[in-house]
Order: structure tokens, then sequence, then C-alpha cells
């Protein structure tokens, strides 16, 4: 039988856990169609591996922040996340200052070092969350790379002033 203080903090953790899992429900629901994230694809024709913004592996993030013709936001991030031996899972934090107007629609990809599954754990106006999990424990220290979008319209006005 739990006591009232018990019945209390369940029903906190309930009302949290399915806080989390309907924000993640939505983060999932952005799909590629309804997102405007072709405007954002790097024009790779001349380019080559010294443009990308982690080909020194000195270099562990670069964020870019930019804002469309049609006002919308983005912050593009490449992070480099470093896995000692035996480790498997880390978890990284991307700040948003200024803060967007509202909560971004966010896709990360890993686009180079060991298999990975990627998870938003946390995602707000100011910030998110990404936790990192190796899908097989490395022996050896490792790295995996990190594209993170985070996208959102907001009420800026471009520089060209369209």
């Amino acid at each position: 039988m739990l006591d009232p203080e018990e019945k209390f903090r369940s029903s906190i953790v309930d009302a949290v856990d399915q806080f989390l899992t309907e924000s993640r429900n939505q983060i999932s629901a952005v799909t590629e169609a309804e997102s405007d994230l072709h405007l954002i694809e790097p024009d790779t024709e001349g380019s080559t591996e010294a443009d990308f913004p982690l080909s020194d592996p000195s270099v562990t993030q670069s964020i870019t922040r930019s804002v469309d013709a049609d006002g919308c936001e983005h912050v593009i991030a490449y992070f480099r996340v470093g896995f000692t031996s035996g480790e498997v899972h880390r978890a990284l934090h991307l700040a948003i200052w200024p803060n967007f107007s509202r909560i971004p629609e966010v896709h990360v990809t890993v686009i180079e070092g060991a298999a990975a599954s990627v998870k938003i754990t946390q995602c707000q106006i100011f910030g998110l969350r990404i936790e990192v999990t190796l899908l097989q424990g490395i022996e050896t220290p490792c790295s995996v790379v990190l594209e993170i979008v985070a996208s959102c319209q907001s009420q800026v006005t471009p520089l060209n002033g369209k």
C-alpha cells in the first residue's frame, strides 16, 4: 500500500513520463516531407573534404545559425562525440541563443564514425539534449560525428530584406 507521499510522487513521475513521451512523439512525427530542410542542404558541387566543418580532427564542434529568405531560422551543428574504450553512451547539449520563438523541428544524422543510435531526449526553444549510444561495445577509443539541423519559423527579418 502506497502512503500519500509515495502516491503523489508516483503521480508526478507518471505525468512527467507522459509529457516526455508526447514530446518525443511530436518530434518523431516531423518528416522530411513536412519540413523545409531541403532549403538548407549544402551545395556540395565543387566542395572538397577540407570544406567539411570537422575535417580537422582537432575540431569537435561547428555551429552555424542562419535565417533563410522565408524568415525560417536554422541552426546547423556538427559534433564529434568521443567515446573512451568500453564506453557506449554519451549525452550532448546544443544551446540555442538567442532562443527560438517556438520549439524547433530537429533532425539528427550520424554521418561518420562508429555505428550508433541517436535519441533526442529534450527539445526546447533554448536548446537540445541528444543521447548517443554505440550499437556495439568498442574496446578502443572512437568517435561518432553527428549532423544536427534545428529549424524554426520565426519573426526574424532575413538580412537580405526580402
